[in-house]
């Protein structure tokens, strides 16, 4: 057909025809057949529109994460100037895969890198399938990560000192987790085994790198707690670093030190780099505790596009990385001086910790942790020869909800959940609730929890007493409607909201070790709603144990908890020797 034949049809049939095109083609950037179009059409170049580009970027991106976590404030504009910068990025992505190590901090910059990786991260969590296909088959993205491997990672190993925790260290060790088909031994790691240095000293050092975005032991962050004579959301962040003996390099992150501002479909997104330690205890467990294996990427192996399809293509589903959205974007409070987001929801999904989880809880040799905290020692070559011993664990927990979310405000339908409290249906012990109102939280030592709490289990829920208040916590079931139970509002940080309770169990094996959580043993933690951080207090059968603390996030659509334990015998803010778990849904 001729340029003027194709003049000749209403705009409207050329950007069909156009969008057709592209989606011949969608791996890579729009096809040339497509681009001559463009050229060719006086009438679609005039009305290369956001329009054509919005239907461009649709075939080729998965959309569904970011209308949903967007909630729907999508325009053709705002689609029109993401596919323009990703496949700025995506291009400068197979650049440096192809290029290698040697350009990378020189014709490479870091700005660039930053960029890039945030690019490549974001959609990975957005991915449904089409990302994964531009990043993977066309980008190069594992190539692209073996040379940032080289350039960075292997030298931060052979060092003595702690690596510092960097954006582009955090997410390259992400993009690195998520190359690594979420299960297996990396061959990237087995063909450069200093890598595995790396992943225990940001695992097993605690003291140099955080579990969380805000400090553990603050059940109500900076900018949920309500100030008094200072602006919303400030804090003297002193107060809420931990107490170190001695100066250590790197400190760990606070709220300012990590703010980050990041151009995401067409608006500037204040978000918070995911944090280095937890894709390093991923690593790590791939590692040394591998699951049973399965077919791993490839990582750098292929040089080439095609190559890349041999690539194992995972199953993903965005809507498993909704929380993580979640709790990387409430991490920071909103700025004035931009749009703000629509807000993700909480950076929790009400039930994902109700079930049986099992996993490893590893325990690093003391005498390396003491050495290299009083600085007498190397950190790297102390911990890459420290004993790890790990013991199997298998919980069963359950949810319980406070109906309402504030003690300022009672539940909107406060007088039918009293009423229903007190119905002869169901237990009678009900009738002991006097409030739908949550109690605030408690020291960090007691996992949140209000000291003095009493608990007492019925059939539908969880008797909470404090003092001579008791308020019936609602346990979650599939069925289970959270609305009606937690009404969200943005006071309610200083709260509890939900508490968890549960047992230890025997584990599938059965017990092949000795465990300091033997089958009986007692569990009961929060639940942060800023970023979704569960904080766990187990008290072993064994009273001679001691108790520990629990505390880290859940991952992978709540079916891996993974993060660190410690002891309850030192402040909250002391270091103190800790160590790893993972615990996965069975």
């Amino acid at each position: 057909m001729s340029t003027t034949s194709l003049d000749a049809l209403p705009t409207d049939v050329l950007t069909i025809i156009a969008a057709d095109l592209a989606a011949h083609h969608p791996r890579g950037p729009p096809a040339s057949v497509y681009t001559n179009l463009l050229q060719t059409s006086r009438a679609i170049a005039a009305t290369h529109s956001p329009h054509l580009s919005s239907l461009v970027f649709q075939v080729q991106f998965d959309v569904q994460a970011v209308k949903r976590r967007l909630q729907g404030r999508v325009t053709p504009t705002v689609l029109h100037l993401e596919l323009e910068r990703r496949w700025r990025s995506l291009k400068r992505i197979r650049w440096a895969a192809s290029a290698g190590p040697s350009v990378w901090g020189d014709r490479y910059d870091l700005g660039s890198m930053v960029e890039d990786m945030w690019v490549a991260y974001i959609c990975l969590i957005e991915n449904d399938s089409k990302n994964w296909e531009q990043l993977v088959g066309w980008a190069m993205l594992p190539a692209y990560i073996q040379a940032y491997a080289q350039w960075d990672l292997v030298p931060a190993s052979n060092g003595d000192e702690l690596p510092e925790e960097t954006e582009v260290r955090s997410l390259g060790l992400w993009l690195l987790w998520f190359l690594s088909d979420q299960r297996n031994t990396l061959r990237e790691v087995d063909r450069y085994p200093h890598l595995q240095k790396l992943f225990t000293a940001f695992s097993f050092a605690s003291y140099a790198y955080a579990n969380a975005h805000h400090p553990w032991h603050v059940f109500a962050p900076p900018s949920l707690v309500h100030p008094t004579d200072s602006e919303p959301g400030s804090a003297n962040l002193d107060d809420l670093l931990p107490i170190r003996p001695r100066a250590l390099t790197p400190r760990p992150r606070v709220q300012d030190a990590s703010s980050t501002f990041q151009s995401y479909m067409s608006s500037p997104l204040r978000i918070a780099p995911p944090l280095a330690s937890e894709a390093a205890h991923h690593l790590f467990f791939a590692r040394i505790f591998p699951d049973p294996p399965t077919h791993s990427a490839n990582l750098g192996a292929s040089s080439s596009a095609s190559e890349a399809e041999d690539t194992v293509k995972p199953l993903w589903d965005s809507t498993r990385y909704d929380a993580d959205w979640a709790r990387l974007t409430a991490s920071w409070s909103s700025s004035a001086s931009i749009r703000p987001m629509p807000a993700a929801g909480f950076a929790y999904v009400p039930g994902s910790l109700t079930g049986i989880f099992e996993g490893k809880f590893v325990i690093p040799d003391f005498d390396t942790f003491r050495k290299v905290s009083e600085g007498n020692v190397a950190p790297m070559p102390a911990y890459d020869g420290a004993l790890i011993l790990a013991h199997t664990q298998a919980w069963k927990l359950e949810e319980n909800y406070c109906p309402a979310s504030s003690r300022d405000q009672p539940h909107p339908n406060e007088a039918a959940v009293m009423a229903w409290n007190r119905s002869a249906s169901g237990d009678p012990r009900r009738r002991m609730a006097t409030s739908t109102r949550p109690f605030r939280h408690g020291p960090a030592l007691g996992a949140h929890l209000p000291e003095n709490l009493k608990l007492e289990r019925i059939p539908d829920g969880l008797l909470v007493s404090v003092a001579e208040e008791t308020v019936l916590y609602r346990t979650w079931q599939p069925s289970f409607n959270s609305d009606d139970a937690v009404d969200i509002d943005d006071d309610s940080g200083e709260y509890v909201e939900i508490i968890v309770t549960g047992d230890a169990i025997e584990p599938l094996q059965g017990l092949q070790m000795p465990t300091m959580m033997h089958p009986g043993s007692s569990l009961r933690g929060t639940i942060r709603r800023k970023d979704g951080l569960i904080t766990m207090w187990a008290v072993p059968r064994d009273t001679q144990s001691g108790q520990w603390l629990y505390i880290g996030h859940l991952t992978e659509d709540g079916n891996t908890w993974i993060g660190r334990w410690r002891s309850l015998q030192e402040d909250a803010r002391s270091l103190v020797w800790e160590g790893l778990f993972r615990m996965q849904r069975r």
